[in-house]
C-alpha cells in the first residue's frame, strides 16, 4: 500500500487487532483467527476480515452495529493482518450476523510485530498507551461515547514514524513460508478404520516448524485412502481450537481445512485435548480409530508449565489410556514429531505404545510419495504398523496421588482444590492473575496487562453458576494500613473489569483486601515481593 512504501516520515496511530469468529447455532467453538499490528495514518479504526471481503460489526452483539468496508488485506505473517485499507464507517447502519458473525479484540503492539521492530519498543508503547472501549459510536478523539461493552483496544498516540524501505525488508521476513505439501495417489484398498482423527499442534513451540507441520498435515490429507468412513481435523493451541468435527470422510473439505489451518501459539495442553476433544470424538465407540498427531511432543499444561513441572506428560499418556478403555474397537495413536526433541520424542512413542497398532515417526520420513502411500496403508487401510518402542511405564501413582480438580497440581500439594476447568493456577494449584500489572501505589490495571483477564473472563462465562471471591494481596514494603486498603482497591479494579468490559454481572463477585497478612513467599527478594503482589480468584462455596 501507499502508506508502506512512502519513504518519507507519515503520522498514524499504531493499532494491534485480534480477529475471533462469534459462533451461532450450529458452530463450533471460538477460535482465535489472526492478529494485527499495523499503521494507519487517520483514525477511523481498521478492521480486516480474515481473507474475506465484506461488513466488519463493530459493537456488542445483538445491538446495533456499526459497520465499515474492509478492503486489501494482506497477510504480514503468522496471525497478523496487515497492510490494509479502510473505507470509513458507514453512518448509521446496521446488520444482522447470525453464524457468519465476526467480532475483534484490540490489544497492545508486541515487540515481535513488525511495527515493534526498531520502531516503537513494547515499554515505548506502553507508556503511549491508553485503554479505549469499542462502541457503536465513534468520534474524531478516539472515544466511544455508548461503549458496547464488547471489545477492548489499546490505542498508541498520534506517532511521527520514519517508513522506508527498510521497514519493507524487515516485514518481508516477518511471516512463516508456505511449504508445499508432498502429493501422492491414495492408495486403493480395503478401508479398516471407522473413525480417523488427525489433530495438528499449531502452538507457540511450533513457531519454527509449524510450516513443515502444516505441510505435513496437507500431505497425510492428500493420500487418505477414498472410503466409507469418518474423518475429521483438529488444530490446537493454548486454549483455541479449530476442529471440522468428525463427518463422512470428504477429501475437498479436508483439503480446505488443512490449507487453512491457523497458527494458534499459546500453551501445549496435548492433554486436555486429548481427554476432552478427542474423547469426546471417538471416546465410547466401536471399531478401529486412527488419531494421527503431528506435534514437537514438549507439553505444557495452560500455566505453560512443562511436562517435568506439571507431570502433564503422565496426564497425556494416561489420557490416551482412558481413551482405548472407553472404546470397544482398535485404538491406535499414530505420533508424527516435528523437529527432534528428544523428550518430545519420548513422550510420543508413549502414546503411541498405549496400544500395539500405533506408531511413532518423524516428519521428515513423509517427505516423498512413496512413504506417504505407505503411511496411508499403515494407517487407514490396516497394514503392518510401523513399530513404538515406548519406554518402560511409570510406576503407578499412590492412589491419593490425584488431581480432581484437573489444574495440574496433585492434591496433596493443592492449596486450592475444586479449581474451575482452564482456570490458571500457580504452583500451589490457586487461581492467580499472574500477568496481571497495577499502576505503582495505585489500583488502576496498567494497559496492556488485561489479556490473562480475557481468559478468565471466558473461564467465568462457562460457568455462569459460579460466585467468586476476588482476593487482592500486597508485599510487605509500606505501612501495614496502607498496604490493605491498596489490596482491597486493586480486587475492586479487577472486579470492575470483569463486569464493565466482560458483561459479568456484579453479584457475581465478592473483593477483600488481604494487605500483606497472607504472603506465599518470604518479603526478602524483589523476585518474592512480586509474588506476593497478586490477585486470586476463590470460589464461593
Amino acid at each position: 500500500m501507499p502508506m508502506f512504501m512512502s519513504a518519507a516520515p507519515i503520522t498514524g496511530i499504531l493499532w494491534h487487532l485480534d480477529l475471533r469468529r462469534r459462533p451461532g447455532k450450529g458452530t463450533g467453538s471460538v477460535s482465535k483467527m489472526a492478529q494485527a499490528g499495523f499503521v494507519v495514518p487517520t483514525d477511523p479504526l481498521p478492521l480486516c476480515r480474515r481473507k474475506q471481503a465484506g461488513r466488519f460489526a463493530i459493537g456488542r452483539v445483538g445491538h446495533g452495529h456499526r459497520a465499515g468496508r474492509i478492503r486489501n488485506c494482506g497477510v504480514f505473517g503468522p496471525r497478523r493482518i496487515g497492510p490494509i485499507g479502510f473505507d470509513g464507517l458507514s453512518g448509521n447502519e446496521t446488520e444482522s450476523y447470525g453464524r457468519k458473525s465476526w467480532w475483534g479484540r484490540i490489544r497492545p503492539i508486541r515487540d515481535r510485530h513488525p511495527v515493534g521492530s526498531g520502531i516503537l519498543s513494547w515499554e515505548e508503547a506502553q507508556k503511549r498507551s491508553i485503554r479505549l472501549v469499542l462502541g457503536p459510536a465513534f468520534s474524531e478523539s478516539g472515544s466511544f461515547p455508548d461503549s458496547g461493552g464488547e471489545l477492548e483496544m489499546m490505542k498508541i498516540e498520534p506517532l511521527v514514524l520514519a517508513m522506508v524501505a527498510a521497514l519493507m525488508s524487515a516485514c518481508a521476513s516477518v511471516p512463516i513460508p508456505y511449504q508445499s505439501p508432498v502429493k501422492a495417489t491414495p492408495p486403493r484398498g480395503q478401508v479398516a478404520v471407522r473413525q480417523a482423527m488427525t489433530l495438528f499442534d499449531a502452538s507457540g513451540s511450533q513457531e519454527a516448524r509449524f510450516a513443515e507441520g502444516k505441510a505435513t498435515l496437507e500431505s497425510i490429507v492428500s493420500v487418505m485412502p477414498d472410503g466409507n468412513y469418518d474423518a475429521g481435523i483438529l488444530v490446537f493451541g493454548g486454549y483455541d481450537r479449530v476442529s471440522t468435527g468428525l463427518s463422512r470422510f470428504n477429501r475437498a473439505s479436508l483439503e480446505a481445512a488443512a490449507k487453512d489451518a491457523p497458527f494458534l501459539k499459546g500453551t501445549t495442553p496435548i492433554f486436555d485435548v486429548l481427554e476432552n476433544d478427542v474423547a469426546a470424538a471417538v471416546g465410547h465407540g466401536s471399531g478401529r480409530a486412527a488419531i494421527v498427531m503431528i506435534s514437537d511432543g514438549l507439553v505444557t499444561d495452560y500455566a505453560g508449565r512443562s511436562a517435568e513441572e506439571s507431570g502433564a506428560g503422565e496426564r497425556t499418556v494416561e489420557a490416551a489410556r482412558a481413551i482405548v478403555a472407553s472404546r470397544s474397537g482398535d485404538t491406535c495413536f499414530h505420533m508424527i514429531q516435528s523437529g527432534d526433541d528428544a523428550a518430545g520424542a519420548d513422550l510420543l512413542r508413549s502414546v503411541a505404545g498405549v496400544t500395539n497398532c500405533g506408531s511413532f515417526r518423524n516428519a521428515t520420513s513423509l517427505t516423498t510419495p512413496g512413504a506417504l502411500q505407505q503411511f496411508a496403508r499403515d494407517v487407514y487401510l490396516g497394514g503392518k504398523p510401523v513399530p513404538a518402542p515406548a519406554p518402560p511405564r511409570p510406576a503407578p501413582m499412590p492412589a491419593a496421588a490425584v488431581d480432581t480438580d484437573g489444574d495440574g497440581v496433585l492434591d496433596p500439594e493443592d492449596a486450592c482444590p475444586n479449581t474451575l476447568k482452564k482456570a490458571r493456577v500457580d504452583s500451589r494449584g490457586c487461581w492467580t492473575l499472574s500477568d496481571l500489572r497495577f499502576e505503582v501505589n495505585g489500583a488502576a490495571i496498567e494497559p496492556g496487562f488485561t489479556a490473562s483477564l480475557q481468559e478468565d473472563i471466558e473461564v467465568l462465562r462457562a460457568n455462569p453458576d459460579v460466585r467468586i471471591r476476588i482476593d487482592g494481596h500486597t508485599d510487605s514494603d509500606g505501612p501495614a494500613a496502607y498496604n490493605l486498603d491498596l489490596s482491597a482497591r486493586r480486587a475492586e479494579s479487577v472486579r470492575d473489569y470483569f463486569v464493565n468490559v466482560g458483561g459479568l454481572s456484579k453479584d457475581r463477585f465478592e473483593t477483600k483486601g488481604f494487605g500483606e497478612t497472607r504472603p506465599i513467599a518470604p518479603n526478602d527478594t524483589p523476585a518474592n515481593k512480586r509474588r506476593n503482589r497478586r490477585v486470586e480468584l476463590t470460589i464461593i462455596e
